[in-house]
């Protein structure tokens, strides 16, 4: 039984601190939708019994994720794509993925849920 090579290709083309200071100002609702939203992704509830502890772990696997992103060490490297700065961390697809890989798909899903939230919003202000 083989193998298949699998990775994540998160941007990193603003600074890390933009990053941080967003997590840290979202509200407690804002991280909740988040989590919700990506429920099925993570085992949020899982990982954390306590309602309230979810959001510190929640807030916690993101920082941790940005972190990998604008450092990745030898587990990933980084690339151009069209002359944006990309962070690529791979892992085999058997077995289990590292904490690494993890926590950059946490990030990774944070940025996308971050650009859908724009799309809606702007939407609703167009009708």
């Amino acid at each position: 039984m083989g193998a298949d090579f699998i990775c994540l290709v998160v941007a990193v083309d603003k600074p890390q601190t933009y990053w941080v200071s967003r997590v840290a100002l979202m509200s407690d609702a804002a991280i909740m939708y988040f989590a919700e939203a990506t429920e099925s992704e993570f085992n949020w509830e899982e990982q954390c019994d306590d309602f309230d502890d979810r959001w510190a772990l929640v807030r916690g696997e993101l920082v941790t994720g940005i972190s990998i992103a604008y450092d990745p060490g030898r587990d990933g490297a980084w690339t151009q794509i069209d002359g944006k700065p990309y962070c690529v961390v791979g892992e085999h697809s058997w077995g289990d993925v590292s904490n690494t890989f993890e926590s950059l798909r946490v990030f990774r899903d944070f940025q996308s849920y971050l650009e859908l939230e724009e799309l809606r919003r702007a939407d609703n202000q167009t009708e």
